[in-house]
């Protein structure tokens, strides 16, 4: 009994001494700010977000274009380009965990770029920043100024 005794006094007072707070402060040394180009400011980066965050803020693009307008946008994704009615349109896209139900955007590229050339495969991942435009017809048009892949 007084063993028990004796081991349990000696842990309660293991326990004290470790709790005591310690000033172990070691003054941090500044280090020196590099800035690199970081490129546009982004205003909206939907590039890490999931498939549910995307779409609602794709969805939100979509209903209330006017908060979005000439905001810089980057968003990354699967690219994909097709010719519809003789036009071809570029778009980055956001799958669902099932891969039934796509979220993202179209997107206007430089007009310097030439496809394909220029451009990365089907469904390899994009990375394209641009800003946002209100046509006058209420649509929206997502001017890409930089892709990267």
């Amino acid at each position: 009994m007084k063993k028990a005794s004796f081991f349990l006094v000696l842990i309660f007072a293991m326990s004290l001494v470790s709790c005591a707070k310690k000033n172990t402060e070691v003054p941090m040394e500044e280090a020196p700010v590099v800035q690199k180009d970081q490129g546009p400011k982004i205003d909206y980066d939907l590039s890490g977000m999931n498939y549910n965050m995307l779409s609602s803020i794709t969805f939100d693009m979509l209903i209330d274009p006017e908060k979005y307008t000439d905001k810089t946008i980057k968003m990354s994704g699967q690219f994909y380009s097709e010719v519809h009615e003789g036009k071809r349109y570029f778009s980055v896209i956001v799958w669902d965990a099932t891969r039934c139900c796509p979220a993202g955007m179209d997107f206007i590229p430089p007009a310097s770029l030439i496809y394909p050339e220029d451009f990365p495969e089907q469904e390899q991942t994009i990375t394209v920043t641009g800003k946002l435009k209100l046509n006058q017809d209420d649509s929206i048009d997502f001017d890409a100024q930089t892709m990267e892949f």
